[in-house]
């Protein structure tokens, strides 16, 4: 069970939501592992080379080391576990399940254990879609012509499709629980032009000059964390924006915490995961992003955007949606998942011996 749990930890059994996926890892050396079907990873064991444990099988068979996703019997469902629902395990919301099934032999003997297991949750605890702490809110658009602009506070899935959402309400997408205000503010809103050409009405309440207060005491508070479990989960820090915004991105000039003293520029880019500035963030031409951005700085989208899971702008003086067409839809799950992905800690749902 431990060598299965490291290898989904590890992202070498594939977290793709494929309900068909199924990995095998064999009692064999690498290169020498059978080969499996499309949508099946075989793997070779990761084992010490001559302290083999009899846990798995050389060749293909129903005792061989196997991880699946549990699913219906149909195969077109995954079970996810969050506990916030009710029941916790449906197919809706939250992590996916995955089913560890070993066989262990020695001599004749032999036992079948099967166990399912979940990673430990990123818990975002968002104010809002869109919130800021900043005393100048400016949401506007250049031109007449621009829009539309979508600001939910539904929660929506994980695997919600890009684009969705920007022209409405997508009931369609929606969990059916933990929903959220659409925006939440310490100050009013400055709106550009005419308020129904800048901001389509929003699905989820307007809070404006809330209590300075209640805004987020750091990024640690936003996903339910202690302040050094945030800064162990941001990891290394980096003055170049990476070419591939996937993961944590923990963007920081000069080493030190939270000064707000580094400026980034992101055109024509999608990513997922955190997006970590400890300073200002301007946001140029078209950008998707899934999960979680949380600035230090200023923050200002200039043109196409299209965020699933949430934004926060920590910065005193100024937070902008300056933008030709922009939607934000809260996704507690995309948050979640994409943060925590490849979580260090797994939990045993269950635990059965089968034969």
């Amino acid at each position: 069970m431990a060598e299965a749990t490291s290898r989904i930890r590890s992202g070498e059994v594939p977290d793709t939501l494929n309900p068909r996926m199924t990995a095998q890892i064999f009692l064999a050396n690498p290169g020498s592992v059978p080969a499996l079907g499309q949508d099946s990873v075989a793997l070779a064991t990761a084992q010490p080379l001559g302290r083999w444990l009899a846990y798995s099988m050389p060749r293909r068979g129903d005792q061989v080391l196997t991880v699946t996703y549990k699913t219906n019997p149909a195969r077109t469902s995954i079970y996810r576990y969050d506990m916030i629902m009710n029941p916790p395990v449906q197919t809706f919301s939250g992590q996916p399940i995955f089913v560890i099934t070993s066989t262990g032999r020695s001599g004749n003997d032999q036992r079948t254990i099967v166990t399912e297991v979940v990673g430990k949750p990123i818990i975002p605890a968002l104010l809002a879609t869109v919130s800021a702490g900043s005393q100048d809110i400016n949401l506007w658009c250049g031109a007449p012509d621009h829009g539309p602009f979508m600001y939910n506070g539904k929660n929506h899935r994980a695997d919600t499709p890009t684009g969705a959402g920007a022209y409405g309400p997508d009931p369609e997408n929606y969990v059916g629980a933990a929903d959220l205000p659409s925006l939440w503010f310490t100050t009013s809103i400055n709106y550009g032009g005419n308020r129904a050409t800048v901001c389509c009405d929003p699905v989820g309440a307007i809070l404006e000059n809330q209590p300075k207060a209640s805004f987020y005491a750091g990024p640690w508070t936003a996903l339910s964390m202690t302040q050094a479990e945030f800064y162990e989960l941001a990891g290394t820090r980096t003055n170049v924006v990476p070419a591939n915004l996937k993961g944590i991105t923990y963007l920081d000039n000069n080493n030190v915490a939270r000064d707000r003293n580094g400026a980034w520029t992101l055109n024509n880019r999608s990513g997922e995961g955190l997006l970590y500035a400890d300073g200002d963030v301007t946001i140029n031409g078209d950008f998707v992003w899934r999960g979680l951005i949380y600035v230090e700085g200023g923050l200002q989208f200039n043109g196409n955007a299209w965020v699933l899971g949430g934004v926060v702008c920590a910065d005193p003086n100024r937070f902008e949606v300056r933008h030709i067409r922009a939607t934000f839809l809260y996704s507690r799950d995309a948050i979640a998942r994409t943060i925590g992905g490849r979580s260090k800690s797994f939990y045993n749902l269950s635990w059965r011996e089968t034969r």
